[in-house]
């Protein structure tokens, strides 16, 4: 089945589609959501057996000064998607280049002093988000420039031994971001353009979008002090911070952009006929590798062993997700922007989300 799946098609498709009325489920369950303002709007892709089988959007994109609606070509803030779309792909094709090896310290590439703790830390380790690394967030308290903020992540004590337990980590994902750039001696937003977005035809996809793209962005934060609404300007302030590119968070892209890169890892990591990404590679990062611990975690990726339905997936804080199911050979990706107006409205989205996959999932 891999192969269908090498040249995704945005034509909706629902030939052989059993369960047709499902759909509707999936309709009804986000029109609800938004009537009841959990979330403003959204645009949600399903695909199954490398064909779209839904692709549309729902709401507004904004509502405060003036509501707006959604379009399923938006572009959005996918925040933490930046750790799967950019860094954790990066990752691997510095592993395929024999550059990088997973299971070296973050010493031997950021040439800390031995004794400093951190560095003992491995790559894979900070993939799994089990390097001991704090899940504490905030970092302007290291200093205003990338290197101060790089150095303050390296010397903060770990919070517990490497491999000891799962804990969701950004500051781990913005040390990747600096070891891809000194590793390839390249800027973090030009190394994944060239080695994966180009390939893909990923054209809607980047950091730091020009200003003429921002009416076709969805609008994040209103801030009254403003009077505007946050659009084309990465919400997570750390990323902010340095300098808008990061491992952790600044991506832009949409739901046809992310279609293609759900579809390569579908593929096995073929896109129309070319290799992006090494198959092994690809199986094993989306492998549990932390067997035993308090989460399940691929590298990067997040492992959901349920009892009907085993997957693998992100989020992003914006209100973001996609998630493939490699038993039903089908992906789900659903943009939000639940943080506009505000941020308040991050209670619902766990929830929306579980709701939306149960449903989905159940297509077929």
């Amino acid at each position: 089945m891999a192969s269908l799946w090498e040249n995704l098609s945005t034509d909706i498709s629902t030939d052989g589609l059993n369960n047709i009325e499902l759909l509707n489920d999936v309709r009804e369950y986000l029109n609800d959501v938004i009537n009841k303002e959990m979330i403003p709007g959204a645009v949600i892709l399903i695909a199954k057996d490398g064909k779209t089988i839904m692709h549309e959007a729902f709401g507004s994109q904004q509502i405060s000064p003036i509501k707006l609606p959604m379009k399923k070509s938006l572009l959005f803030d996918i925040a933490s998607l930046t750790k799967i779309v950019c860094t954790w792909i990066s990752i691997l094709k510095l592993v395929e280049y024999k550059l990088l090896d997973l299971d070296s310290e973050v010493k031997y590439y950021l040439n800390l002093p031995g004794s400093n703790e951190f560095g003992n830390s491995t790559i894979s380790q900070i993939l799994k988000h089990t390097s001991g690394l704090p899940e504490r967030t905030f970092l302007k308290q290291y200093g205003s420039t990338k290197n101060e903020i790089v150095s303050g992540i390296c010397n903060e004590p770990l919070v517990c031994k490497p491999d000891e337990k799962v804990l969701y980590s950004n500051r781990g994902f913005i040390i990747l971001g600096e070891i891809i750039e000194k590793v390839s001696n390249e800027k973090l937003n030009n190394f994944i353009a060239r080695e994966v977005w180009n390939h893909l035809e990923m054209k809607n996809t980047f950091f730091k979008p020009n200003e003429n793209l921002y009416n076709k962005i969805a609008p994040t934060e209103y801030p009254d002090s403003k009077g505007e609404c946050q659009r084309g300007i990465v919400h997570d302030e750390n990323a902010m911070w340095l300098g808008g590119v990061a491992g952790h968070a600044g991506v832009f892209s949409n739901t046809e952009d992310l279609a293609k890169f759900c579809s390569m890892l579908m593929a096995g990591g073929v896109y129309k006929g070319k290799r992006i990404i090494d198959e092994n590679l690809l199986k094993e990062s989306l492998s549990n590798n932390t067997i035993g611990l308090n989460d399940n975690r691929g590298y990067g990726w997040v492992n959901y062993i349920e009892e009907d339905s085993n997957y693998f997936g992100h989020t992003g804080f914006t209100g973001t997700g996609m998630w493939l199911n490699l038993k039903k050979d089908m992906f789900v990706i659903l943009l939000s922007n639940r943080v506009h107006p505000d941020r308040k409205r991050f209670s619902s989205m766990p929830e929306i989300r579980k709701n939306v996959l149960e449903k989905s999932w159940k297509i077929y």
